[in-house]
């Protein structure tokens, strides 16, 4: 294995993706490939936090990653994952397995673009629908600089939307009347029909061929007014690859 530097990736990867005609195919990872990387999590401006998160591949097959991650001042184990080999998430969408964020389509190539769209039913206990369409596109090469170092990228972005109704409500209206002087309890139930909300979804990578990942990521999501209520941000710091 060897750790390649940010400088000699720098003067490769210039060289490679100056042809407009760029063509990245899927990287062949190896088991022990490791990428460290600074997380930043953000719901509101109360509500931010950092981590530092390390993610080691474990075994590598034609279609899928197997790999743990590992918050580095946590006392937890790693978690174990898999993925797609494109570093495609897939979950249990309506009981069926279904891709819900593909940040790559291999081979990448400029003006490249592919859609995720899923509808799920009871998404989590408060929500009965939930529908997301996303647009994925690569855009080019781009320099870009995080804290493990200076890179020469292949920026992917992605916009959709996010359509969400919930469960509807009930809520019991309890008071009492008088009537001929005997005081009677009343209860009365009403229904509240759920009012459907929709939003917005912005995505991009930074991804380096040579470091077989992305070196930067930035997840953001919008409520029905156009306002961020989410925002999630991931820098390499560093990374060894095979």
């Amino acid at each position: 294995m060897k750790k390649l530097t940010a400088f000699t990736l720098l003067c490769c990867s210039s060289v490679a993706l100056a042809d407009p005609a760029i063509h990245v195919d899927q990287p062949a990872l190896k088991s022990n490939d490791t990428w460290t990387y600074q997380n930043i999590t953000e719901r509101s401006s109360t509500d931010w936090h950092k981590t530092i998160n390390t993610i080691t591949v474990e075994n590598a097959t034609s279609s899928k990653i197997y790999f743990n991650t590992k918050q580095d001042d946590s006392t937890q184990p790693p978690l174990h994952l898999v993925f797609g080999a494109d570093w495609s998430r897939s979950r249990d969408v309506n009981g069926q397995q279904t891709v819900v964020n593909e940040p790559f389509s291999f081979p990448l190539t400029v003006g490249k673009s592919w859609s995720i769209q899923y509808a799920e039913q009871h998404p989590r206990p408060a929500v009965q629908y939930e529908k997301w369409d996303t647009t994925y596109k690569v855009v080019g090469s781009e320099d870009i600089e995080v804290p493990g170092g200076k890179f020469h990228a292949i920026k992917i972005e992605a916009e959709g939307q996010w359509e969400a109704e919930a469960i509807p409500q009930q809520s019991i209206l309890q008071g009492s009347q008088n009537v001929a002087g005997q005081v009677t309890a009343v209860s009365q139930i009403r229904k509240t029909d759920p009012t459907p909300k929709s939003g917005r979804v912005y995505r991009v990578f930074w991804y380096v061929p040579e470091v077989k990942r992305w070196v930067k990521s930035i997840e953001d999501y919008y409520n029905s007014n156009d306002v961020r209520t989410e925002h999630f941000e991931a820098e390499l710091i560093s990374y060894k690859v095979s």
